[in-house]
């Protein structure tokens, strides 16, 4: 895995800085002002302490929470964020009421050195996700010109981009994929996963075990393949797991002829060949719908090889 840019090591001094966390955090069902568990925000604290201790301009922090669908739902503000990330840094922060206008673009042009300033929700914006839901509840999706101008608003905000926000890294927002950047960077949170996945995927202390949980994502079928070529244990459970095995048949099983453990009714298990319970049918090519790659007993319910 090739190395990827980590903020401490990118020149802060005097630069403004778009942060790019994971602030969607759990609220009080009763009161959504209330913040239940500041988790989140917690893992956050120590790369924006460390940016402002080497004596970055400002730090823009932007983060979603919940689900608006590209609509203002009040429930979702981030304001009560602020107070939380006001008391976890010890200094002020300046709230955006919006990602867009005027105020925001004021905010952030020229702020005083060591300034923090946190948005409002990206997820207000349909341009955040490129689709959303209307007032009367039809889908919609954004419209390009109007992406285009969302993006280069973020771009206007800083002068690095830095994305410490690894549960949303596999999405390619507006907000996640940090386009006009000439600097982009990872968050202490982004850099730890990416360590760990570089000992996993570059070269691994074997044995290694693998395991895959369902996910009906054809974008995300061919990931699996990859670690079944490197890995000598491995271990899963859904359609794409299951999927993955079939394809790889002849890397997994070898000469070996899996035992599947067949349950029936309220009598003991038994352990059978796969041969018994008929033939498999021919692998399928779409990835989408991993499960007709599956003889019926790799299926829902029917046991696993």
């Amino acid at each position: 895995m090739p190395a990827k840019l980590k903020i401490d090591n990118v020149d802060v001094v005097g630069k403004r800085v778009f942060m790019r966390v994971d602030f969607n955090v759990p609220q009080d069902k009763k009161d959504p002002t209330i913040i239940t568990n500041t988790q989140r925000i917690d893992g956050a604290i120590p790369t924006i302490k460390m940016v402002l201790e080497k004596g970055a301009k400002s730090v823009v922090l932007a983060s979603h929470l919940g689900r608006p669908d590209g609509c203002v739902v009040e429930k979702f503000s981030m304001a009560p964020v602020t107070k939380i990330v006001e008391e976890k840094l010890g200094k002020p922060v300046v709230f955006c009421s919006s990602v867009l206008g005027a105020d925001t673009a004021a905010a952030t042009a020229d702020p005083a050195t060591g300034t923090v300033i946190l948005l409002e929700n990206l997820r207000f914006n349909v341009e955040e996700e490129g689709k959303g839901v209307d007032a009367d509840g039809n889908k919609i999706k954004a419209d390009a010109a109007k992406v285009t101008e969302f993006r280069t608003a973020i771009r206007a905000m800083a002068d690095i981009y830095c994305n410490d926000a690894f549960g949303t890294a596999h999405r390619a927002h507006s907000s996640m994929v940090g386009e006009g950047y000439s600097i982009k960077c990872s968050g202490f949170l982004v850099a730890k996963e990416l360590a760990a996945f570089d000992k996993v995927l570059t070269n691994p202390a074997l044995p290694v075990l693998a395991i895959s949980a369902p996910k009906q994502d054809g974008a995300l079928a061919e990931w699996p393949l990859r670690m079944l070529r490197r890995r000598r244990r491995r271990g899963g459970r859904g359609h794409l797991a299951a999927d993955a095995v079939a394809r790889q048949r002849h890397l997994l099983l070898g000469d070996q002829r899996p035992v599947v453990r067949v349950r029936r009714g309220t009598g003991p298990s038994r352990s059978r060949s796969p041969r018994t319970c008929g033939r498999p049918p021919a692998l399928s090519r779409d990835l989408t719908r991993p499960s007709l790659a599956l003889p019926s007993w790799c299926r829902w319910g029917r046991g696993s090889p």
